[in-house]
């Protein structure tokens, strides 16, 4: 799978699955974007999607800090971020 893949299987795919493709899964216009912004291109590693340094949920921005306290979450030994069992 290319990284482009697992970013699409994380984001749009499930927004469309679930019927909200027009709403979530992506940025544009009248949807509610919740962003992660990464430090690295996850383009040309994917691992680069884990290491992020502030997020967007609805009109709030968060550090990495503050989004951790908000929503723990472990890394495993492949170095994915996910929420603790």
């Amino acid at each position: 799978m290319k990284p482009w893949e697992a970013l699409q299987t994380a984001t749009i795919l499930p927004a469309r699955t679930f019927g909200y493709g027009k709403d979530l899964g992506s940025v544009e216009p009248e949807n509610w974007p919740d962003l992660v912004m990464v430090s690295g291109d996850p383009l040309r590693d994917i691992r680069d999607a884990a290491r992020v340094n502030e997020s967007c949920w609805r009109p709030f921005f968060y550090d990495s800090a503050a989004s951790a306290a908000l929503s723990p979450v472990m890394t495993t030994d492949r170095g994915v971020r996910t929420q603790p069992s």
